[in-house]
Parts: structure tokens; C-alpha cells; sequence
């Protein structure tokens, strides 16, 4: 009797496993989902604060999204100045990781050249959000002039929150290259004749 009483609690006990899902937790070769980001090389890896003007923690834009986030002040004159990279330069549209903000906001960020100059400007643009990151997507236009530094500006009276900024690509990314051809087999020789022995007297 105790035999049976054993069985029935064993199969109870897998089927609830089964039911609330941790049976394939347990299970050889299974672990909890994790984000995998691109190559750390398509990210800003530098700022200067010289450059920076009205921004709290710049350095936190450092590198993938990890949820700690540089401020930019909501002043006209706030500014927010990234490096790509030497080697690393951009030459896609940029991937702006943001959060804290209340109300949509509309402002601008530079493309500029490893001199300072600037190649483009473009609008960049936020979503209300409640919490969490979001991301939005600022369209490069600059003909495939790779940029260096990527300058975001400060909003009008609203701060918001940049977590990290990723060229969709980059001058370090290699191009795509076409397989080579096979070689065309070489044509096949026909045999020479063989010439008839000389039978004249």
C-alpha cells in the first residue's frame, strides 16, 4: 500500500513540474534567457569633458545599454558628445538607447568628423515613456562620409536619459565579399596524329 501511495505522489509530483514549467528549467542544457547586444565595436567608447556642456554622468554612455545612463540637462546649451572610435567611425544610422522622458520631445543630434567639423544634422526624436529604455533610430545621410563623434543636443526645459548610442555600422565592420569563382577546367588537348612511316624507295 505504501508502495502505491509512493507511485501516485512521484507522477503527481512530475506532472506539476510539467504544468508550472519547471521541469525544463531543470532539465540538462537549459539556462534563463539573456539579451545579446551586437559587437561592442559598433558603440561609443569614449567622451571627453571638455566637450560635454550641462550633462550629469556622461561616461555612463559608454559602451552597450546596461540601464546606467548619462543626463542631459533640458538647456539649449546641453550637449552631449560621443566618441565611435578610431577605426570605428560610423557610417550608418544611429541607434539612440534613452529613457526618462516625460513628454515627447524633439531635438538634434551633429554627425562631425574626427576634426570637429560637422558632415550632418538630423532630428532625434523621443517617445513618451513610463519607464524602462526605449530605442530610436536617427537616419544618417551623410554619403557613407564615415563620422567620428556624434553630438546629441540638450531638449527645451526636459532632461532625458541617453543609455548608449550604436552605429547600425561601421568602418570597421568588414564588407561582404563575393566567393571567388572556380576555376574554368582547362580544354582538354586533342591528340597530335601520329605521321605515317616513310615507305618510298
Amino acid at each position: 500500500m505504501n508502495r502505491n501511495r509512493g507511485f501516485v505522489a512521484h507522477r503527481l509530483l512530475g506532472m506539476w513540474l510539467v504544468l508550472t514549467g519547471y521541469a525544463s528549467a531543470l532539465a540538462t542544457g537549459h539556462s534563463p534567457a539573456t539579451e545579446e547586444f551586437p559587437p561592442s565595436a559598433l558603440y561609443a567608447n569614449a567622451t571627453s569633458l571638455e566637450e560635454n556642456a550641462h550633462v550629469l554622468n556622461a561616461e555612463s554612455a559608454i559602451g552597450p545599454p546596461d540601464t546606467n545612463s548619462a543626463t542631459v540637462l533640458g538647456l539649449p546649451s546641453a550637449s552631449l558628445v560621443l566618441d565611435m572610435g578610431e577605426g570605428e567611425e560610423g557610417t550608418g544610422d544611429l541607434r539612440v538607447y534613452y529613457s526618462g522622458v516625460s513628454i515627447a520631445l524633439v531635438t538634434q543630434v551633429e554627425f562631425l568628423r574626427a576634426d570637429g567639423t560637422v558632415i550632418s544634422k538630423h532630428l532625434l526624436q523621443f517617445a513618451k515613456i513610463r519607464s524602462g529604455n526605449e530605442i530610436t533610430v536617427v537616419k544618417y545621410s551623410g554619403l557613407m562620409t564615415p563620422y567620428r563623434y556624434v553630438r546629441l543636443k540638450g531638449g527645451l526645459a526636459t532632461a532625458y536619459r541617453v543609455d548608449a548610442v550604436m552605429a547600425v555600422s561601421t568602418a570597421a565592420t568588414p564588407p561582404e565579399s563575393a566567393p571567388e569563382p572556380e576555376p574554368e577546367p582547362a580544354p582538354e588537348q586533342e591528340p597530335l596524329p601520329t605521321p605515317l612511316p616513310d615507305f618510298s624507295p
